[in-house]
C-alpha cells in the first residue's frame, strides 16, 4: 500500500496544490495526515478540498485544528480521525499515541522504562 504522510498544511493553498499534483501523479492508496490542517480553526477552504477528493485520509488533531473537527469529517465515509483511538485500512492499522492501552492490545505502544 502506498501511503502520502503530510503535516502542518495550516489551510495553505501552495501546500494543498503541492499535495494535490503528488497525489495525481503518485496515486497513493491513503493520505495521512498528522495534524495542523487548518488555521487555527478555519478549515474550510481545506476541508472543500478534501471532501472533494476520492482517498481514505486518516488524521490526527494537531494543536490548531479545531476540537469540532470528528464533527466536520464525520460526513464524509473515507475520513478516519484519530485520536486515542485506532483504525485498520486495507489490512493495515494505525493508532494514535496509546489507544491500546485501555485493552491491551496495542503492542506498538512503549513499555515502561523505554521512553
Amino acid at each position: 500500500m502506498k501511503i502520502l504522510a503530510v503535516a502542518d498544511i495550516h489551510g495553505r493553498l501552495s501546500r494543498l496544490f503541492l499535495i494535490e499534483e503528488y497525489l495525481d501523479r503518485c496515486r497513493p492508496d491513503a493520505l495521512v495526515i498528522a495534524g495542523d490542517m487548518s488555521r487555527y480553526g478555519r478549515p474550510d477552504s481545506f476541508f472543500d478540498w478534501l471532501h472533494a477528493r476520492d482517498l481514505p485520509v486518516i488524521t490526527v488533531r494537531g494543536n490548531t485544528d479545531p476540537r469540532g473537527l470528528d464533527k466536520r469529517m464525520s460526513g464524509n465515509p473515507n475520513f478516519r480521525l484519530l485520536h486515542l483511538e485506532k483504525t485498520t485500512l486495507n489490512g493495515i492499522s494505525f493508532s494514535s499515541g496509546f489507544a491500546g492501552e485501555r485493552d491491551g492490545s496495542d503492542c506498538t505502544s512503549p513499555s515502561p522504562g523505554d521512553t
